[in-house]
């Protein structure tokens, strides 16, 4: 009897913590959800797509920008970026000429893909570029670039 209740109360913590994981997972699915509704909303607001590809330092990175012509707010989409350490954050850069300029810095809430918007306007930029930089940001990309695309 006394094993079988310890079976019990030990199938119910499973149970408990299985139902935690699953509601974890809904979440993270719904939040993702709800970055794809908002990026399909700002298409067809006149909104220009480009691709960013990954680098020789992460091939299997891959990003998207949405953004209007007009400015506002820009959306980018990444994925497969490689992981962070505590004292490092993304930076992503406004690329007129050679001569970039930093216009955000972000950090990962998901390991695969991620919607950061950014208030910035891309028009006039030839190119956008995301690098791994120290957690206050550079003035200058200092780090692995990851993700380069042409605007």
């Amino acid at each position: 009897p006394v094993g079988a209740v310890a079976l019990l109360l030990l199938l119910a913590a499973g149970l408990v913590a299985w139902n935690i994981q699953l509601q974890v997972k809904l979440n993270r699915q719904a939040d993702s959800l709800a970055e794809h509704q908002r990026l399909i909303r700002a298409l067809p607001a006149g909104a220009s797509l480009s691709h960013l590809a990954g680098t020789e330092s992460a091939p299997q990175a891959s990003g998207t920008l949405v953004y209007a012509f007009g400015g506002g707010e820009a959306l980018l989409l990444v994925r497969n970026l490689p992981p962070l350490n505590r004292e490092q954050v993304y930076q992503v850069w406004s690329i007129t000429g050679k001569e970039p300029t930093g216009v955000g810095i972000f950090t990962l809430t998901s390991a695969r893909e991620q919607l950061v918007p950014l208030s910035t306007n891309f028009s006039g930029a030839d190119a956008i570029g995301i690098s791994i930089e120290p957690k206050s940001g550079s003035s200058k990309p200092t780090g692995v670039i990851v993700l380069l695309g042409s605007l």
